[in-house]
């Protein structure tokens, strides 16, 4: 927390009106510790370990359900995008049918 709040201060805009500076001292472990790491990513470690004849089959199991769990929540996201968007063409629709109606 104490790193965040000095790259904040760091920077921020100062009264100078100098633009900021920028730095790459971004830890990528940080970055994945606060955001979480991408799904593929996610997905081809569980894969990794699930394939991987020399882990125990208790670690190769857990791998393979966060690789189930991990897929099932995108297809979850495709469905609430697809629901989304026939709302929003439904929608659409109807918005038009009122306005031909009614010049």
């Amino acid at each position: 927390m104490q790193s965040l709040l000095r790259w904040g201060v760091e920077n921020s805009t100062q009264s100078t009106g100098l633009p900021p500076t920028t730095t790459n001292k971004l830890d990528p472990g940080i970055i994945d510790h606060i955001l979480g790491k991408p799904d593929a990513q996610l997905m081809r470690e569980a894969l990794i370990i699930g394939i991987d004849e020399r882990q125990t089959e208790d670690d190769r199991l857990q791998a393979l359900d966060d690789l189930e769990m991990v897929r099932s929540m995108i297809e979850h996201h495709v469905w609430l995008l697809t629901i989304e968007y026939s709302w929003l063409r439904t929608s659409i629709m109807r918005m038009v049918i009122i306005l031909t109606r009614f010049p």
